[in-house]
């Protein structure tokens, strides 16, 4: 998959760089590595749609390929389409795979977070392996200690991801049909 393409980004605010150069949509390929500056926001389209990424400023991925990603640090909220097929996500703490849902990952320097909004996933790393559920959280701390489950408080899509797709919608709605626009 090296340099064909496998998504797109499909939304921007604020400064996003892909491989150093800012960009505001475009093809992606496997490879790219994607960081959202502070104040800034993305939504990446992966694999003709089956998957949708929202990045909050201070995100910063790197698409592996059509199927895998490797958050480094930050929030990324994602949404794969059920029953599709795999995807996972790598993190310095653990990786995390997907069985068809809509869930969030944060990465700091200490931990990872996982929490499900539908479907399910899988956490894991060298020391354990657990799935996790809507009303689910999952952290993970390091490499050796396995993963901690936690109930979560049910509606846990991020007000942040929400607001990055209802600007992305607005923009399309400019761009195809101008005078029907909201006005900002």
């Amino acid at each position: 998959y090296l340099n064909s393409t496998i998504g797109g980004l499909t939304f921007t605010s604020g400064t996003v760089t892909v491989d150093g150069q800012v960009l505001e949509q475009g093809h992606l390929k496997a490879g790219n590595h994607l960081i959202v500056a502070k104040g800034g926001e993305a939504m990446l389209s992966l694999d003709e749609s089956r998957v949708d990424l929202f990045l909050r400023e201070g995100a910063e991925i790197s698409l592996d390929s059509i199927d895998t990603v490797t958050l480094a640090k930050g929030d990324l909220w994602v949404r794969v389409d059920p029953n599709s097929g795999y995807f996972g996500i790598s993190t310095p703490h653990g990786q995390v795979e997907v069985h068809g849902t809509t869930f969030g990952v944060s990465v700091d320097e200490k931990e990872t977070r996982v929490e499900i909004a539908a479907g399910k996933v899988s956490v894991s790393n060298s020391a354990g392996n657990d799935f996790i559920e809507p009303g689910m959280g999952a952290t993970l701390v390091g490499q050796d200690q396995s993963p901690s489950l936690h109930p979560t408080n049910g509606d846990v899509t991020p007000a942040w991801a929400t607001d990055i797709f209802d600007r992305a919608a607005v923009e399309k709605v400019k761009r195809f049909f101008p005078s029907a626009a909201p006005k900002s």
